[in-house]
């Protein structure tokens, strides 16, 4: 029988699996309040063969891929990635001493990297953000081990997760407005609009609907994801100060 914790990691689990869940785990509920001899019949045979824990490893997949190519427009648009983008001598999100530190630790580490002036900065934009990156790079790998950079490890999951759910957000509003046309005709075609006899089923049901949307229109946002992707990059430059 397959699994959820043969399919997915510890990064996996909570950066793609948990976007996937906050897709699935509504449709789940309301098809149970609405339809529930439905659920338990079908719900038991997908569960015990293992399609459930295989279709959302495929979905977990779509959100990542769909997560990377939102990834690229979001930095693009946010000036390059954070934290190469801070290492820059003209960002001012460090402040110069720290930014001073971290370029020698950098300069220091890793092999055949000189780290360019202010003014040859501003001669040259492109070929110092190649130089960043080149460090972030060697970065990346130095703070590898999870349990030694445990902050850099949860602050890089925490951002995983944002900006997946952020990715998955228009599926998820086209599932939920479905689930709402759905609930509707199940609504009238029970009661016909009297909502005095409304089951609580039935209540539940919308409650879960208002309760999805809300978590999708107003927590996932753009500035959500920033606000993991600038934490992550302030762990990632920490770690300079480790060695």
């Amino acid at each position: 029988m397959v699994g959820l914790n043969t399919l997915f990691d510890q990064y996996a689990t909570r950066a793609r699996l948990l976007p996937a869940l906050l897709v699935a785990l509504p449709v789940a509920a309301v098809v149970a309040l609405l339809f529930p001899n439905l659920y338990a019949t079908y719900g038991t045979v997908f569960g015990s063969l293992g399609i459930v824990a295989v279709g959302l490893f495929v979905l977990a997949h779509v959100i990542r891929a769909n997560g990377r190519a939102l990834e690229g427009r979001l930095f693009q648009k946010w000036g390059g990635v954070p934290s190469t983008a801070w290492l820059r001598h003209r960002d001012s999100r460090l402040d110069p001493n720290t930014k001073a530190r971290y370029h020698k630790f950098l300069a220091a580490h890793v092999p055949e990297l000189r780290i360019p002036s202010a003014a040859e900065e501003a001669a040259d934009y492109r070929a110092a953000d190649h130089a960043y990156a080149s460090a972030v790079k060697w970065l990346l790998e130095y703070t590898r081990d999870a349990k030694l950079y445990e902050l850099v490890f949860e602050e890089n999951v925490s951002y995983g997760f944002r900006r997946n759910t952020l990715a998955a957000k228009p599926l998820a509003l086209v599932t939920i407005f479905i689930l709402a046309i759905v609930a509707a005709w199940v609504t009238y075609g029970r009661f016909d609009g009297h909502f005095e006899h409304f089951s609580p089923e039935i209540i539940a049901a919308w409650l879960v609907i208002a309760g999805d949307i809300s978590l999708w229109i107003l927590l996932v946002t753009e500035a959500w994801v920033k606000d993991a992707s600038d934490g992550y990059a302030r762990a990632l430059l920490a770690a300079c100060d480790k060695a």
